[in-house]
């Protein structure tokens, strides 16, 4: 891929987000920009609103403009104005409604492939562990003690799910790779966390 691929292919991939603020918890805005959401937020705080906005969710994606217009028209009942992005839901339930659309842009999603969406409930929940520890690692007994398994079987799914690129091992502790995160959120198994800042309520 050469230099004018590379800013090419960098133009159409931006951050989607979902913003509020606390005078108006049950509006929300949905949009775009191709640069730092912190940066798009500090834009955002003119005279004209009461409070400053909140981030409350923002997903990497690709075709960020073609992404954007499916949530917005996937969640039309709710739009205050045709011609404005705000929406009259929390920017929770706007996340939640809208995630099947969100989850077909994340960048990194082509990295799934269809024969890698046969993961069974204990996998899946052996991916939300890990997404979830502290240090996001987790080492073979945590599995155990966690999810009722025995030793053996830890063991073993931990080596197939690195083995299938979803893990990535290092002195025995497991961590999520790329692709392992984008299952997680592909799967929407992790759509409570994606809630960065939650609402206000």
């Amino acid at each position: 891929m050469d230099e004018l691929d590379v800013l090419k292919e960098n133009e159409v991939k931006g951050y989607l987000y979902f913003i509020a603020t606390p005078s108006c918890p049950d509006l929300c805005k949905i949009g775009f920009t191709r640069g730092s959401t912190s940066e798009r937020l500090r834009q955002l705080d003119t005279t004209g609103v009461p409070q400053e906005f909140v981030l409350i969710a923002s997903f990497h994606v690709n075709h960020v403009e073609e992404c954007e217009r499916s949530v917005h028209n996937s969640l039309s009942e709710f739009r205050v104005r045709s011609n404005r992005e705000f929406f009259r839901l929390t920017a929770a339930e706007a996340v939640v409604k809208s995630f099947d659309k969100i989850k077909n842009f994340l960048v990194g999603i082509e990295d799934v492939q269809s024969e890698d969406l046969d993961l069974d409930s204990i996998d899946d929940s052996i991916l939300q562990l890990i997404f979830h520890s502290k240090h996001g690692q987790i080492w073979p007994q945590k599995v155990t003690w966690e999810l009722g398994i025995n030793r053996q079987e830890s063991h073993f799914r931990l080596g197939e799910l690195a083995e299938r690129g979803f893990l990535e091992e290092n002195a025995e502790m497991y961590s999520l790779t790329h692709k392992g995160r984008k299952y997680i959120f592909s799967a929407g198994l992790v759509i409570d966390e994606i809630l960065s800042g939650g609402d206000f309520h």
